[in-house]
């Protein structure tokens, strides 16, 4: 990859902070300025959304999920993933660009060197399609979080080596949320980087699950980045890494 690939790219995803900023000041604007401010305005046309929450399916890695159990995410059934359908998918909806990560369960249905080379497999995928389509997708590492030291590592390459945007991290893993003390010498690393961090929600284990008829995605996945994003502020997260750029699901 080109310094100015990457440099176009990382430009493009980064006027979603400026965007978002403006979406947020908007409706204070509007009702400053009063009536005539709702007057009706044409629509945009052309590829001009940036979508920050675009999950993406790597063939070995949809096939690991299956093969483990996992015929539905959040319940939602597993679907089928190519680059191909997900630039189709754009055009027909004004996207310019997807920012890609690895939906819930991340790499944790694995264990020890397995759940290590999905998460590389995984990210390398993401790093050969800035190559292949180096305008219309960015992407989030996942990280083998079960073992924090293999996690550092895996982040390190991802981010200088494979040039990822960020990461992504499940609201909780086997119900530790983010914040917790065991999780500090990864913040420690992420706030040292400045890095963008992607918060997902995560199924929480089906002992503490209420029994609703109700898929996970609808309900239970809302839930649970509102205790993600309560515990990051209570426990004082957000104020010992100031520099982790957070965004929620």
């Amino acid at each position: 990859m080109t310094n100015d690939t990457l440099l176009s790219r990382r430009k493009l995803l980064g006027g979603i902070a400026a965007a978002s900023a403006a979406a947020a000041i908007a409706p204070t604007a509007v009702a400053a300025a009063g009536p005539a401010a709702h007057r009706q305005e044409a629509a945009p046309t052309g590829t001009y959304r940036i979508d920050m929450h675009a999950h993406f399916l790597p063939p070995e890695y949809r096939a690991s999920l299956l093969a483990h159990g996992h015929f539905t995410i959040g319940g939602y059934p597993t679907p089928d993933w190519s680059p191909e359908s997900a630039i189709d998918f754009m055009d027909r909806y004004g996207i310019q660009a997807q920012a890609l990560s690895v939906s819930d369960p991340g790499v944790e249905f694995l264990s020890g060197t397995e759940a290590a080379e999905m998460a590389r497999y995984c990210n390398t995928y993401a790093a050969d399609l800035f190559t292949r389509y180096p305008t219309r997708f960015g992407g989030l590492a996942v990280l083998p979080m079960h073992d924090i030291p293999t996690a550092l590592r895996e982040l390190e390459y991802a981010l200088d080596t494979l040039h990822l945007d960020g990461v992504v991290l499940l609201s909780a893993y086997d119900g530790a949320y983010l914040g917790d003390p065991r999780l500090k010498p990864l913040m420690l690393a992420l706030n040292a980087r400045s890095a963008y961090v992607f918060v997902h929600p995560a199924a929480i284990p089906a002992d503490a699950k209420p029994e609703l008829p109700l898929p996970n995605f609808l309900e239970e996945f809302t839930f649970d980045t509102t205790r993600a994003a309560t515990l990051l502020i209570a426990g004082g997260t957000l104020a010992r890494y100031p520099s982790i750029r957070f965004q929620l699901a």
